[in-house]
């Protein structure tokens, strides 16, 4: 085989193995980052859930009136001052039964309102940053038979700093990985290519 010949075979090789290096490379690292993502998110949904469980059985009607059982110094010593949770608990006509601290003077969406099932939601936090909520109406327990039932919205919210920098860390990672992996592989392969085609010189 000619030399012209021979080094069209090769870059024909090399080009095709590159191609689906590439592209296997960058397939991987998006379905990693899309699972590690998910499950984040998953793992962020069932804590907002947790909380919302906990606001709910801290709620009581008695006397035609909704209570908040928790002491509030003990609700004050879940939190972290430097990863503070957000919260409220609003009558349909919304008045606010209880809202934590770290709402300052803004408030949470009524997200979930209308639904007895938990509604996962992305929002935006009364601090200015992104955040994942969670909201959903319910019927507190009732502790005498007085009266009709009164609906509460529950709304708990977290912002999403741990996770945004959870994923911008994997990112790095991810990049580094996929373009160490690629370039050896390309290296590697040109070397076998080179190699093997040696012998069809003429």
């Amino acid at each position: 085989m000619s030399h012209p010949k021979r080094c069209a075979l090769r870059t024909k090789l090399l080009a095709g193995v590159s191609l689906c290096t590439v592209f296997a490379a960058i397939t991987g690292g998006v379905l990693v980052y899309t699972l590690f993502r998910s499950q984040l998110y998953r793992q962020l949904d069932h804590s907002l859930t947790d909380k919302l469980r906990f606001l709910k059985a801290s709620c009581s009607q008695r006397a035609g009136r909704v209570v908040f059982e928790a002491e509030e110094a003990l609700w004050r010593k879940v939190h972290d001052p430097e990863d503070p949770e957000f919260f409220s608990l609003r009558l349909p006509d919304g008045t606010i039964i209880l809202r934590s601290e770290s709402l300052g003077e803004g408030d949470l969406p009524e997200v979930g309102k209308d639904s007895f099932e938990p509604v996962f939601e992305m929002i935006e936090l009364p601090s200015g940053q992104l955040g994942h909520c969670a909201g959903q109406r319910f019927y507190p327990e009732r502790l005498d038979g007085d009266g009709e039932g009164i609906a509460v919205h529950v709304v708990v919210a977290h912002d999403n700093r741990r996770i945004a920098g959870a994923l911008q860390s994997l990112r790095g990672l991810l990049l580094m990985v996929g373009a160490g992996t690629t370039v050896l592989l390309l290296g590697a392969t040109f070397w076998i290519v080179s190699r093997n085609l040696r012998p069809l010189r003429s």
